[in-house]
């Protein structure tokens, strides 16, 4: 399907189109062409029930749910206790249990409290030559250490170096710990201090675990400002947009992005007319008007004056966007002409022309068609409600790998990592565990249901006997006796088990034990402890494992087995940070090259 306006496809043709189809850089860069792709994009993210993206994020829900102890227990269990809008005889608290959150807070706690460092070693032949040539030099100075040192104090002139090793091991041990070069150093420091800065080590890093533990996905964004300055934002889960991939690091996806909400104030920075943008405050009302927080006409409607106005009542509704990145493999022809006069070798971008500008169908004999293939990245911005493109084209500061044989690749800015990844969906720890916590919950209630319906130990009281008590030749007062309230405090009662007639009197009050609910709670108790083994059997750790380790018995050799053997169990979640924070940090790196190579303000000092 085609625009009828011109020849650029639509639908979910755009994209074979955009990548295959050879048009030159500025045809691709074209409002039309960004239009087509985020169209297509935006449909595929908001497909609506039964879509990738809408599961994706309701199963994400339901785990945050079961995490943070926020589950509605009434809503899940009430038919199973026959509960429904009528009368009912038993109040029952319908509070979750909090082994999920119990679960997560621990792995997120014994995460953070490792702590790693971006190391960079320089790769490339020329400063693998100059630290092997520095090496030689200091070994050189070794083997002549006496000589060297006999001239020095003859001549009084440094001839060595200062600081060099003592001997061969010495550098050896410097050569392994201490040998670096500037541009190491320099992109070592400034790579932590970036991490450190915007919390990708810190704060940050916290929600990035509890995003891996709670629903198995995680993302870093990183891109430079206009100042140089370089940022890595933290992505949320629910947000972020791909293509497909096979891949845990999404290494083969061909678009990336996200899909957050934008304040009207917000949008207006980027894109408003006042800050360099094209819209206008007459457009920014359009935009808002597609807001959920956007009122009937005739409660809000435009004023002329909201143009010059400093606060507006739509300046912080919330309207939705695509924020997404997509890769193309670009090829540029230029035309090489060898001067039949002078033998210059003129170089002009596209095919061979005319003196009038037209373009030839062959070149000339002294001309060459050559090409220059390169991967590039478009960036766009878009709103899907209000159908308006904001931004299209070659993304800016774009992410460029220093190696020399992947100069003409190019990386996205958004690092996202899903560790076993299936389809594109995997299972985190409160989807693995969910069946047996839904049978420890169910376990709780039932507990809770037979205390409550439980009956108190009572006595079996016979009136006739009762009344029938002889108390001899007592006085008045062993009369006035209350025995129900003699027999409930003492367990003692007094009477004669013969009447005047020397007939058998029943005992008057006979104590009726309960203890039916007893089997039946601890049958419970049982079935609770069945389901908790089965959660640390698909889990791989036992959540108390600590307070084992403060039995006596437990020896500190088995208690270190069993947490290598739980961190073996859930570590794996733990190394898609790295993964991810290892990824960031190459393109901070790429972002750098020109900041320490030529000193960029930012990065000075």
């Amino acid at each position: 399907m085609s625009d009828s306006k011109s020849n650029i496809p639509q639908g979910a043709e755009a994209l074979k189109a955009f990548q295959i189809d050879e048009m030159p850089i500025s045809e691709k860069s074209s409002e039309e062409w960004g239009l087509s792709m985020c169209k297509q994009i935006a449909a595929t993210v908001y497909s609506g029930l039964g879509g990738y993206y809408f599961d994706r994020n309701a199963r994400f829900a339901k785990n945050r749910k079961y995490a943070n102890g926020k589950l509605d227990v009434k809503a899940m269990f009430a038919d199973r206790f026959d509960y429904n809008g009528k009368q009912n005889y038993v109040n029952i608290g319908w509070e979750a249990v909090q082994i999920v959150n119990r679960i997560i807070t621990g792995l997120v706690g014994r995460w953070m409290n490792r702590n790693e460092k971006i190391v960079v070693n320089a790769v490339d032949s020329v400063s693998t030559k100059e630290k092997q040539q520095e090496f030689e030099d200091l070994e050189f100075w070794i083997s002549q250490r006496d000589v060297m040192e006999q001239h020095q104090q003859q001549s009084g002139v440094q001839l060595m170096p200062e600081n060099t090793p003592a001997n061969l091991d010495d550098l050896l041990l410097w050569q392994s710990q201490f040998q670096r070069l500037p541009e190491e150093i320099l992109n070592e420091l400034a790579c932590n201090d970036i991490l450190n800065a915007n919390g990708i080590t810190g704060s940050i890093k916290s929600k990035l675990l509890h995003d891996l533990a709670e629903v198995g996905l995680i993302g870093i964004y990183t891109w430079m400002d206009k100042e140089g300055v370089i940022h890595t934002d933290y992505v949320k889960p629910e947000n972020m947009i791909y293509s497909y991939s096979e891949f845990d690091d999404f290494r083969d996806t061909s678009w990336r992005g996200q899909a957050p909400t934008m304040k009207i104030s917000q949008i207006r920075k980027d894109y408003g007319v006042e800050f360099g943008g094209k819209l206008t405050e007459k457009d920014l009302w359009e935009i808002a008007a597609t807001s959920k927080n956007y009122q009937l006409y005739d409660n809000i409607t435009w004023l002329d004056q909201w143009t010059n106005s400093y606060m507006r009542p739509y300046d912080e509704w919330n309207v939705n966007s695509i924020q997404v990145e997509l890769k193309s493999v670009d090829s540029e022809k230029y035309t090489v002409t060898q001067t039949k006069g002078t033998g210059r070798t003129i170089l002009e971008k596209g095919l061979p022309k005319t003196k009038s500008g037209n373009i030839r169908q062959k070149p000339s004999d002294n001309q060459e068609v050559i090409e220059d293939t390169n991967c590039n990245i478009y960036r766009g911005v878009y709103l899907p409600q209000s159908e308006k493109l904001l931004e299209w084209g070659l993304k800016k500061n774009m992410i460029r790998p220093q190696d020399p044989k992947e100069i003409g690749n190019a990386e996205f800015s958004y690092s996202f990592y899903m560790y076993q990844n299936y389809k594109m969906r995997n299972i985190a720890v409160p989807e693995k565990i969910e069946q047996p916590v839904n049978g420890m919950i169910l376990s709780l209630l039932k507990i809770e249901q037979v205390v409550a319906k439980s009956r108190p130990p009572g006595a079996a009281i016979n009136t006739r006997a009762l009344q029938a008590i002889d108390y001899g030749l007592g006085d008045v007062k062993n009369k006035e006796i209350d025995q129900k309230k003699l027999f409930d405090q003492t367990g003692d009662m007094y009477y004669y088990d013969l009447d005047a007639d020397g007939k058998p009197i029943p005992i008057p009050i006979q104590e009726i034990p309960n203890s039916g609910f007893q089997q039946q709670v601890v049958a419970w108790i049982q079935t609770y402890q069945f389901h908790y083994q089965t959660l640390r059997d698909q889990l791989g750790e036992d959540p108390n494992l600590i307070s084992q380790a403060l039995q006596p018995r437990v020896t500190a050799g088995n208690v270190e087995t069993s947490q290598k053997v739980a961190e073996n169990a859930t570590d794996y979640m733990y190394d898609g940070y790295l993964y991810a924070v290892e990824d960031t940090a190459k393109k901070v790196t790429c972002l750098l090259k020109n900041s320490v190579q030529f000193g960029a303000k930012a990065y000075r000092h």
